[in-house]
């Protein structure tokens, strides 16, 4: 074999290499943004869901506030009509 094909067989050689690593980067650096953005995803889905608790329990607080009280003002007029 020549010195040049030898060298020229080399470089191909290093240049698809190079070209193989570079694309084993790229696709790593895809599913590491893959990865991040569904992480991000998740945490925005795990805050609006305790949001909704947080609204769905303030809901179910004030309705009870308001039982609470339709039963004090119930009981008020029925002491008050004992009294009479």
């Amino acid at each position: 074999m020549s010195p040049d094909l030898e060298s020229d067989l080399r470089e191909k050689t290093k240049d698809d290499k190079d070209r193989e690593m570079d694309l084993k980067v790229k696709k790593t650096n895809k599913i590491a943004l893959q990865a991040i953005q569904k992480e991000m995803d998740l945490e925005k889905m795990l805050e609006q869901e305790e949001k909704d608790k947080e609204k769905d329990e303030e809901e179910e607080l004030m309705l009870k506030m308001r039982q609470e009280k339709s039963k004090e003002v119930h009981i008020y007029y029925l002491i008050k009509r004992t009294a009479s």
